[in-house]
């Protein structure tokens, strides 16, 4: 490794140490996919609409975006489209599903997007579960959050945050639904993300092991030399 990029690594992990001790801005973050879902799907309304911005008047960049200047903007969902939403198999109104982030993070918000005014299919209650295990063995029940049904048209259905007071770091998302709007046929939901902080801990293990590297090079350079 040169020196220039020795400097590099050392720069990364005191930015991690920076990183550690301060507040980092949340970033808007979407599951990478869908592990598991109890409530099945209504062929053409698949559960993967509510985590591809199909429908969302702005768009983001997940892991990218910063939460609070997209939520400012008070982004709406189009879902008057079949193919913007999700809607579970008839008979099924509540269950588990399972999303996995791809990486892990710190999860503290949450913004979901219903699929119709006076919707009886709407999600009304959900409990969101956090784990560092897709088994869900370690996991920490977060909240238990209440849907409101917001005034506005199915074209341009409203955003609702929620904060999740038992903040918890891990990869993978339970959504337990406990129960929908009224509906004994369907559970539906528009879209939903998370607002995210990177765990500050695995930016220092990557600037240690960064050095480290560069050290190993280094010395094993000087021991060819002499």
């Amino acid at each position: 490794m040169s020196f220039v990029a020795h400097r590099l690594c050392c720069s990364i992990f005191l930015t991690a140490i920076l990183l550690s001790g301060s507040t980092q801005a949340a970033l808007v973050v979407a599951p990478q996919a869908v592990l598991a879902n109890g409530l099945g799907e209504t062929a053409g309304q698949s559960l993967s609409q509510t985590i591809d911005q199909s429908g969302l008047s702005t768009g983001y960049t997940s892991g990218v975006t910063d939460w609070d200047t997209f939520v400012a903007g008070a982004p709406t969902h189009n879902s008057l489209s079949t193919s913007n939403n999700w809607l579970s198999a008839p008979g099924s109104t509540t269950g588990v599903i399972d999303f996995d982030m791809g990486t892990a993070y710190v999860i503290d918000q949450i913004a979901l997007w219903d699929v119709t005014l006076t919707g009886a299919v709407d999600i009304n209650s959900l409990t969101i579960s956090v784990a560092t295990m897709s088994d869900f063995s370690d996991a920490l029940v977060s909240d238990t959050i209440t849907l409101n049904d917001p005034a506005g048209v199915d074209t341009a259905r409203p955003i609702q945050v929620f904060n999740l007071t038992n903040k918890r770091f891990g990869r993978y998302v339970r959504f337990t639904i406990n129960s929908n709007s009224g509906s004994v046929v369907n559970t539906g939901l528009g879209e939903f993300a998370l607002a995210a902080t990177p765990e500050p801990g695995s930016l220092m293990l990557c600037g240690l092991s960064a050095i480290a590297l560069g050290w190993r090079s280094r010395r094993r350079r000087r021991q060819i030399a002499e």
